[in-house]
C-alpha cells in the first residue's frame, strides 16, 4: 500500500505510528461502511507471531487490491493498487486514486524484491536508487531487521531534469500483534513497521508506516505519518490511513 510502505519520492516523508483509528461513516459503492480500529496490541513474540511472506507485501502480477482512505488528504477516495509485469524479471506496483498517483519498480533479490525506482505523478518526480532498497524479504520474521541505504537521485518526470540528490535509508521489521476491528469484524494482525528516510540537498524527510497483515488476507490496513523539513526551516507534516475496501456483505 502506499503503500504498502510507500515512498513519496520528490522531497519525501514522516513521524510516529498512530495508536488507533476509527472512521466517519464513509460509504463505498457497494453500500458497506469501511471501519478500522486497533482494539489492543502487544509486542511481537518470536515463537508465536506470524511471519510475513513476500507474496503478502508483493501480490502476484495481474492482482488488484482496492483500499479506502479513511484519513488524510485523500479521505473518502478509493485507492487501487495493481501489480504488473515491468519486463526483465521486474514487477511494478501501480497506484491509482482516480488518476495515476505512484509507481514502484521492483527487482528480484534473494527470493524477495527491492525498489529500484519510484515515480510520483502528483509531484512530477522520479526517484532512482543506485543500490535498490529492500522492499520485502522472502520471509519477514519477528526479531529481524532489514536496514539498507543507497544514493538517491530525483529528476522531473516531465523532462528528466535533475531535481535533488542525497541518501535514502529503509528498514522493515515486525513490531508486534494487534487485535483490530475491520468493518465490524475482530481479527488478529501482525504489525509490520516500514521506515524510510531521505536526506536530500534541499530537504530531509522521514516516513514511518504501519502495515496490518492478517493471515490469508494480506495487508488489510496501513497507517503512515511523514515529516518533511525543507531547507532545514519549513516543516510539513502529513498522514494517511488506508483500509481494504469492504465487500457489500461486510459486517457493520
Amino acid at each position: 500500500m502506499r503503500r504498502l510502505a510507500s515512498i513519496s519520492a520528490a522531497v519525501v516523508l514522516c513521524a510516529a505510528p498512530v495508536a488507533c483509528t476509527s472512521t466517519d461513516a464513509l460509504r463505498t459503492e457497494g453500500g458497506a461502511e469501511p471501519r478500522f480500529a486497533i482494539v489492543s496490541r502487544h509486542d511481537a513474540v518470536a515463537e508465536r507471531t506470524a511471519a510475513v511472506p513476500v507474496e503478502t507485501l508483493v501480490p502476484p502480477v495481474g492482482s488488484e487490491r482496492r483500499f479506502v482512505a479513511l484519513a488524510g488528504a485523500r479521505k473518502g477516495k478509493v485507492v487501487v493498487q495493481r501489480t504488473v509485469d515491468a519486463g526483465e524479471g521486474r514487477l511494478a506496483i501501480e497506484e491509482h486514486d482516480g488518476a495515476p498517483s505512484e509507481r514502484f519498480v521492483l527487482e528480484p533479490r534473494d527470493g524477495g524484491y527491492a525498489i529500484s525506482m519510484v515515480e510520483t505523478y502528483g509531484e512530477d518526480s522520479r526517484s532512482v536508487f543506485a543500490r535498490p532498497l529492500l522492499f520485502a524479504p522472502a520471509r519477514l520474521t519477528s526479531g529481524e531487521q532489514h536496514p539498507c541505504d543507497s544514493p538517491m537521485e530525483v529528476t522531473l518526470l516531465s523532462n528528466g531534469k535533475p531535481r535533488a540528490s542525497g541518501t535514502a535509508r529503509r528498514n522493515l521489521r515486525i513490531t508486534g500483534e494487534a487485535e483490530i476491528d475491520l468493518h465490524g469484524e475482530r481479527l488478529r494482525a501482525t504489525v509490520v513497521e516500514v521506515e524510510f528516510v531521505a536526506e536530500l540537498d534541499a530537504a530531509t524527510a522521514r516516513r514511518v508506516s504501519e502495515l496490518f497483515v492478517v493471515a490469508d488476507r494480506g495487508v488489510v490496513a496501513e497507517q503512515w505519518r511523514e515529516r518533511l523539513l525543507i531547507l532545514g526551516l519549513i516543516p510539513r507534516n502529513s498522514r494517511e490511513t488506508l483500509v481494504i475496501q469492504p465487500t457489500k456483505g461486510a459486517a457493520r
